[in-house]
């Protein structure tokens, strides 16, 4: 879909197209927009987090286990956790700032995903903290959480290099 054909519904929430036909598939150097980047790439394993984190609870409410202790992956899982939310909260914070105090024009969009991303790396951290005491070593809702925010991090992160080497 061009910029003329999107709904008014996704231009309202992104400020700008949500998907251009011509720079994801028809090029040689694919590139997804900064609102499908923000949208769909974030929203996606949120959502997977949050509709499959009940599975996760239940196994915590059956497990028997002694509390594992503090090793370091355990440690670095935190950390890492803790640094993400963190970034993501300051995401936030800058939107607002860039709202009320630079009195500029932002999209909802610079909102609401930093709003669901440090929420939901939050609720992870006190699932790494309650897998700990409950003696579960792994967890597949987690791992495949990272996994996805990972893989769906990947063009942003691609984003961000192809602008370090262009200036």
């Amino acid at each position: 879909m061009e910029d003329d054909r999107q709904p008014s519904v996704i231009k309202q929430i992104c400020g700008d197209y949500f998907f251009s036909y011509k720079e994801t598939v028809n090029t040689t150097s694919p590139d997804v927009s900064q609102c499908f980047q923000h949208t769909v790439l974030v929203w996606l394993p949120c959502l997977f987090f949050w509709l499959f984190s009940p599975c996760l609870l239940c196994d915590l409410h059956k497990s028997g286990n002694l509390p594992l202790r503090w090793g370091t992956f355990i440690i670095v899982k935190i950390v890492s956790s803790i640094i993400l939310s963190l970034d993501a909260f300051f995401l936030l914070l800058w939107a607002v700032y860039e709202w009320k105090i630079d009195d500029r024009n932002v999209a909802p969009v610079w909102f609401i995903y930093p709003t669901i991303l440090s929420l939901t790396t939050a609720a992870t951290i006190v699932l790494f903290i309650a897998c700990k005491n409950r003696g579960v070593i792994t967890s597949g809702v987690l791992f495949i959480f990272w996994l996805l925010l990972t893989i769906c991090g990947l063009p942003e992160f691609r984003w961000w290099i192809e602008r370090a080497v262009d200036s």
